[in-house]
């Protein structure tokens, strides 16, 4: 009598830490800025960058837009005409973004842009058709948004990699042309107040991620004038 034939499991899908560190030949990305410093890390491996807590972002941004919206902190959050998810990794934000706005029957903004000089590979590859702009925060810093403006801008887990000589101009770079920012981060950092051009209106924790939404002060004196 033949033996019975053993069903094979399913292989368990990689979580996205384990395809960060097969990517990145790291145990971590802490421990990669360790080895190599930011800077170097996103140079050298940007085309593979996989966020390894996409997830918990992904949750932390439904938690903060659900608020903000029901709040009324963001005017017309669900029929947002610009944004900008800068220094956008993989595209972490923008599926988070566009995930909200579906699951409230919103339609995705009219223009709905991304920048990453390191991770424009990653982002291009997980949406096809989409183009992703290589602006730094030098660039930035240096009015290379002065034609633009944008409803809002989001930026997460970068700002508090930035050199602290070049936080301050960055931002009020960003302040000049976005009405709203929206940051992600782990830590308390980066400390932005009302020199650097932005007013905070609120922040959301959660899973030890911070999402802070910043009013630009500047936008509305150009306005005002």
């Amino acid at each position: 009598e033949e033996p019975s034939a053993r069903s094979e499991s399913p292989a368990r899908e990689q979580t996205r830490s384990e395809l960060a560190s097969e990517a990145f030949g790291h145990d971590s990305i802490r421990k990669a800025y360790e080895d190599l410093g930011a800077e170097a890390f996103y140079a050298a491996k940007g085309a593979s960058y996989v966020n390894p807590h996409s997830e918990v972002l992904n949750e932390a941004f439904a938690c903060a837009l659900d608020a903000w919206s029901d709040q009324g902190q963001i005017s017309g959050l669900r029929s947002l005409d610009s944004v900008l998810d800068l220094a956008c990794g993989s595209g972490e934000a923008t599926a988070a973004l566009e995930k909200w706005l579906q699951s409230r029957g919103a339609n995705a903004p009219s223009r709905m842009e991304a920048s990453d000089p390191y991770t424009f590979e990653a982002f291009e590859r997980r949406y096809p058709g989409r183009a992703c702009f290589r602006w730094t925060f030098e660039e930035i810093a240096g009015g290379c948004l002065e034609s633009a403006k944008y409803d809002l801008v989001i930026c997460s887990f970068a700002l508090h990699l930035l050199d602290r000589s070049w936080l301050a101009v960055t931002l009020q770079a960003l302040a000049r042309q976005a009405r709203h920012l929206v940051v992600a981060t782990p830590h308390k950092r980066p400390i932005i107040d009302a020199q650097m051009g932005w007013n905070l209106c609120d922040e959301i924790l959660h899973e030890r991620v911070r999402l802070r939404l910043y009013c630009s002060l500047l936008l509305e004196e150009l306005t005002e004038t």
